[in-house]
């Protein structure tokens, strides 16, 4: 599950099928595992300055409670963003091999 390794298997999957199943290079797989793991990367890395700015808050290197509260907050709601753009992303449900799928947790979309 580290970097998301689950589901970009899958996406890498159903790319293999869909080449497999065409004589045609078919594009649109492969470019949207792509952005899928452009998003999770661009997710990841605000989840470790997300993760930096927290740890400065409990230490009190951002002040009083409240100013770290406020100086925290738009980096959640930005974390919130990518998280939901990395959702729109992921193929739906019934597209992902059966062998994958089954390892996918159901987030509303």
């Amino acid at each position: 599950l580290l970097r998301g390794g689950w589901f970009l298997d899958a996406l890498y999957t159903m790319e293999a099928q869909a080449q497999t199943q065409s004589n045609d290079t078919n594009a649109k797989p492969s470019m949207t595992a792509y952005k899928v793991e452009a998003a999770l990367d661009e997710l990841l890395v605000l989840f470790g300055q997300t993760d930096i700015a927290l740890g400065q808050a409990i230490r009190g290197e951002l002040g009083v409670v409240t100013v770290a509260q406020i100086s925290i907050l738009p980096s959640v709601k930005e974390l919130v963003a990518k998280y939901m753009d990395l959702v729109r992303l992921l193929p739906a449900e019934d597209s992902i091999p059966k062998n994958v799928s089954s390892k996918r947790s159901t987030v509303k979309r």
